[in-house]
């Protein structure tokens, strides 16, 4: 019911404000703090406020309480604002100064929107706490509970923060942004940044904006210039709307011109150097300037008269405007002036004229007009006044020929003969000529003739005393090539022979210059040296009691400029002006931009006398608010001035009329130093309150319930709960931190809190001790319980015990239910008491060395996993010892149980024994003597071999056709094995011809010793490569037949390929051999 009420008081409220904005349109509102428009920009990373900021701006219900979730709209809130220099995450928290104070907040992106939408544009709002508990909160999601994760916003977004308070408390609050990651204070200079509307030909102001908004109190007129055609130009009145309504911030402004820009062209509107306009967070905008444009009026030339004769003035000019406003007006450049079109009685040369339209709007145009002229040019003589080598001429331009010409002297006396335009053999002096057209028109040109001379240009020396000055001919009269001779006062060569004289002392110098026509010029010039360097410190300040922050500032003269400087503080510093200057005497060294000998001057900083300040108060009363705070001085340097961070500012000694609160008083003495002091201001009374608590019954519950009420004194009349409830009751709590503020009958407050806490679950650890040994049941286990309600009660599975403990326990399982006194969820414990360990054996054995012996052994290793000694041993083979020796090969099994009879384990083991000896030996043919190679197995490696040869190797070779025996032994030197083997004859003999014509002599192809060779094959060929004989071994040998049709061949050679090949099964008796290889030749059939 309660929020369906609150909602419909929140649609009257909404309706009545918007009725009263209704009767409000057409008056301007001056936007303070407390308006999204007077936002406070974010400079820093921390605001303190040391109040609360009381009721609404001046712009009412800025924010929707239905849409919004500030259900309570704005109370008593201010508004922030700031823009994203580089992107990352926004992170703040805002922490009252009073811990039971409750304020809520709202994030507005304003990146493409106002102030003005935020009202009918819900989607503005991203984040937003109305949270009911008091304390510190930063960003959240929207309705969400506090402090969760922060915000992610890019480079250039434009967001508003509006922070209101719930509680009706004056205390303030600290917003702290210092852990986002995004840097949002504007460090960026503001600049003018276009016009914004072109001005046209009459204007009379210009509209133009900056990048950003620039506080009201920071723009002058001044602080402007406009400079092209038709100016100079006064600019005054600058200004913006909400400016001129009494805000403090504006991007948008007009500045008022004067005259009227009239003429067309290009101009600039240029912020001048060291205006001191700046941006909400105090950055300066630089000097810039914006150029623009202005058409003016065309003009056109209709008619030009030029000039009839040298010198005259009937000359004459029509001219015409268009693209403005008629009629047209024109104002010709001449003297006197003339107005009209037409402009009569013009000499030769360049007129301007500007004509403007019935608005104002001029353009400015010229008009030449040609007249005769004459150009005169003279030779000036070559030496000296004896020289009369001079000449002269003139050239007549634009005249009506033929010409005519006389020249006359300085007396204007005429030369005979000199009727020609020009004229020789002249001395020094003036001479004129007349010079006459066919017109008649004449013209009057002197000429003055000079006798050459030398100038000078001449340099300082760098320093007093240096010899580096130089001087250098600036100009000469005379023919050239020049010569140069530089002497010193007496006349006598210094050895410098061009135009300039280099690396001198102070003093005079002559110069001898011989022209090209062996003209001698001498003159004199003086080199000096500069003024000595000269330092001072005309100004510096005091060190405020404590600090180092004294300033000295120092000048230099004389030498050089630009000058440098070093002074003898810690820091040395460069600079003309030295800062951070502790109270001592100091010292600056002045050099000049030659590094000639420096200057120094001293100065003492003195101390400014130490400020200590002294507080008091009077606590405001209950029923208004009438609290006092004064701060008393002493030491600086008087007059004081008083700074208070009243809700009203106050600039007196005694600070009245302050609500309670938290205040600062800044005192700053006559020298600019300052001291700082808190006071507090509270109530002179507060209501006797306390709160009735009941606590939460289990963990996860939220059945906690708290009373105000007052055991004594005046009765409570109003209770706002940090939960946003105002009834003396609130119940179903959570766990959480609540505070309540509660006015008695007086006015008077009390602030309570108190902490509703979870009870913690019910939990228990337990304690088990397992038996020992097996069958002695001496188990036993502890339960120990936390948590809940005491008392505990306790439930046995078996049921063993009924309280926290149960001994003489066999091992097994067992369950313990822990019961708290409010019945909530119980805590169960599983105990397994485990049996002593079994036990575990392991057995070991020792192998037979020969086979058929009866030398092994077998272990046993006892009490490995349990059991208690002594032990009983039983084996397979009946004995009771837990070591058996003179065993022979077998599979063996022991059995072994403990003093207490525990269960028995059982092992086994193997004792092996190696094979018996056995010999074998291999025998191949190698190069017609044979080789034999004895292999053995059984025993135990490495083998001994012994061969009837006497040889001990594994291998013997070069052997003649015979019996040969190898005896083997094994390393344990068990039973040997011996073998013989028979090698026959290795050599192999082929007849290269045979006759098998039947007489019984020779009728076939034997082949000596090849029948030991079983696995040999032979093959004989035709000569034209056809197979006549093939056999696998050659047990039959070849009586001369074709292979295929029994056919005797013809006598003929034949060829043969015989393979030997490895026999790889030898048989027992050793009467074969082993052989490879293949043998080539050729045969003949003889009949």
């Amino acid at each position: 019911m309660f929020p369906y009420i609150w909602k419909m008081i929140s649609r009257l409220i909404f309706f009545v404000a918007l009725v009263h904005m209704m009767s409000m349109i057409g008056v301007a509102q001056v936007p303070t703090n407390q308006d999204c428009l007077g936002a406070i920009a974010i400079c820093q990373n921390t605001f303190t406020e040391s109040n609360a900021y009381s009721g609404t701006g001046n712009y009412l219900n800025e924010i929707d309480t239905v849409s919004s979730c500030l259900k309570s709209g704005e109370k008593n809130d201010v508004w922030y604002t700031f823009t994203v220099q580089t992107s990352g995450s926004l992170c703040f928290t805002i922490t009252p100064n009073l811990p039971s104070d409750d304020y809520d907040w709202a994030v507005f992106d304003l990146t493409s929107n106002g102030c003005a939408d935020i009202a009918t544009t819900p989607s503005l709002e991203v984040s937003c706490n109305y949270a009911p508990d008091p304390g510190a909160t930063g960003p959240n999601g929207i309705g969400g509970p506090q402090n969760e994760a922060c915000l992610t916003v890019s480079t250039g977004d434009v967001y508003v923060v509006n922070v209101s308070q719930f509680s009706p408390s004056p205390n303030g609050y600290t917003i702290d942004f210092s852990a986002s990651s995004a840097t949002i204070f504007d460090n960026t200079t503001p600049a003018i940044q276009s016009i914004t509307s072109s001005p046209a030909c009459g204007s009379t102001s210009i509209s133009f904006n900056f990048t950003e908004n620039v506080l009201c109190s920071t723009i002058q007129d001044g602080d402007f210039v406009l400079s092209g055609p038709g100016g100079p130009y006064t600019l005054s009145g600058v200004t913006g709307t909400a400016c001129s309504s009494g805000g403090t911030q504006e991007i948008d402004f007009t500045i008022v011109v004067s005259p009227a820009i009239n003429a067309g062209g290009s101009f600039n509107l240029c912020l001048v150097a060291g205006s001191g306009v700046t941006d909400l967070c105090g950055n300066t905008a630089p000097s810039t300037c914006l150029p623009f444009t202005i058409t003016g009026l065309t003009t056109s030339t209709v008619s030009t008269t030029d000039v009839l004769c040298f010198n005259g003035s009937d000359g004459a000019a029509t001219v015409v405007a268009s693209g403005g406003s008629t009629p047209y007006t024109y104002v010709w450049a001449t003297l006197p002036v003339q107005t009209g079109a037409t402009a009569t009685g013009l000499s030769g040369g360049a007129y301007t004229y500007t004509a403007t339209d019935a608005t104002g709007c001029s353009g400015t145009n010229t008009v030449t007009i040609l007249a005769p002229t004459v150009i005169p040019e003279g030779f000036n003589v070559s030496c000296d006044s004896a020289s009369c080598d001079g000449s002269a001429s003139v050239s007549p331009v634009l005249g009506t020929a033929p010409y005519t010409y006389q020249w006359y002297d300085d007396a204007m006396v005429a030369i005979p003969g000199e009727t020609n335009d020009n004229i020789s053999n002249l001395c020094a002096g003036a001479y004129s000529v007349i010079t006459q057209d066919a017109n008649g028109c004449a013209d009057t040109t002197t000429i003055v003739l000079l006798i050459p001379s030398i100038s000078f240009g001449i340099n300082l020396t760098s320093c007093i005393g240096a010899c580096d000055g130089d001087a250098f001919v600036a100009a000469i009269g005379g023919l050239a090539p020049y010569t140069y001779e530089w002497q010193n006062p007496l006349g006598t060569p210094i050895g410098q022979n061009d135009s300039t004289l280099d690396n001198v002392c102070t003093g005079m110098y002559y110069l001898q210059v011989t022209t090209g026509n062996a003209c001698v010029l001498i003159d004199s010039v003086t080199v000096t040296e500069p003024i000595p360097v000269s330092a001072a410190i005309p100004s510096s300040t005091l060190a405020c009691a404590g600090t180092c922050d004294g300033a000295a500032t120092a000048s230099g003269s004389g030498g050089s400029s630009p000058y440098t400087y070093l002074w003898n503080d810690p820091a040395a510093q460069t600079t003309i002006t030295a800062t951070g200057l502790c109270a001592g005497s100091y010292m600056v060294s002045v050099t000049d931009a030659n590094g000639c000998e420096p200057d120094s001057a001293s100065i003492t900083i003195n101390q400014n006398p130490a400020m200590t300040s002294t507080t008091s108060t009077v606590n405001q009363a209950c029923d208004s608010v009438d609290g006092t705070a004064t701060v008393s001085v002493s030491g600086g340097i008087t007059p004081y001035s008083y700074s208070w961070d009243s809700p009203t500012a106050q600039n007196n000694a005694t600070a009245t009329g302050l609500p309670a609160g938290n205040y600062t008083v800044v005192v700053t003495d006559s020298s600019g130093c300052t001291d700082t002091s808190a006071v507090s201001v509270g109530y002179q009374d507060s209501a006797d309150a306390i709160l009735v608590i009941t606590p939460i019954s289990c963990n996860g519950e939220c059945d906690g319930d708290l009373t105000a009420t007052y055991p004594n004194g005046d009765p409570l009349t109003s209770y706002n709960w940090s939960t946003k409830e105002t009834t003396v009751e609130i119940d179903s709590l959570c766990p959480d931190t609540f505070t309540v503020t509660v006015y008695d009958s007086l006015n008077c407050p009390a602030t309570l809190t108190t902490i509703l806490t979870d009870p913690a679950v019910i939990s228990s650890t337990t304690v088990k001790k397992d038996e020992e040994f097996c069958n002695d049941n001496e188990g036993s286990i502890t339960v120990t319980a936390a948590g809940g309600t005491t008392p505990y009660t306790y439930t046995w599975t078996p049921s063993v015990s009924s309280g926290a403990s149960a001994a003489n326990l066999s091992d097994g399982t067992y369950q313990i239910v822990i019961e708290d006194a409010n019945g909530c969820p119980p805590d169960t414990q599983t105990v397994v008491l485990v049996p002593p360990p079994p036990i575990v054996i392991s057995v070991s054995s020792t192998d037979v060395t020969c086979n058929g012996g009866a030398d092994g052994t077998v272990l046993v290793i006892a009490n490995i996993g349990g059991g208690e000694a002594p032990y009983t041993y039983t084996w397979s083979n009946a004995a009771t010892d837990s070591v058996q020796t003179g065993m022979t090969a077998g599979t063996y099994t022991v059995s072994v149980t403990d003093v207490n009879n525990c269960p028995e384990d059982i092992a086994s083991t193997t004792i092996t024994e190696p094979d018996k000896i056995e010999a074998n030996a291999a025998s191949i043919c190698l190069n017609g003597l044979g080789q034999l190679t004895a292999n053995a197995s059984g025993g135990t490696q490495p083998y001994g071999y012994q061969w009837s040869t006497t040889a001990t190797s594994s291998s013997i070779g070069g052997l003649e056709p015979g019996a040969y025996t190898v005896t083997v032994t094994d390393v344990n030197n068990c039973p040997q094995d011996e073998e013989t083997m028979i090698i026959p004859p290795c050599d192999i003999s082929i007849p290269t011809a045979f006759t098998p014509n039947g007489n019984g002599t020779n009728d076939d192809w034997q082949i000596e010793n090849l029948k030991f060779f079983e696995g040999c094959e032979v093959r004989v060929y035709n000569r034209w490569g056809d197979v006549v004989f093939k056999s696998a071994g050659y047990d039959t040998p070849w009586d001369g037949r074709e292979r295929l049709t029994n056919v005797a061949l013809p006598p003929a050679v034949y060829y043969y390929v015989i393979e030997l090949f490895a026999d790889d099964n030898p048989d027992d008796d050793h009467d074969q051999f082993v052989a490879t290889g293949i043998l080539y030749g050729s045969v003949t059939i003889v009949k």
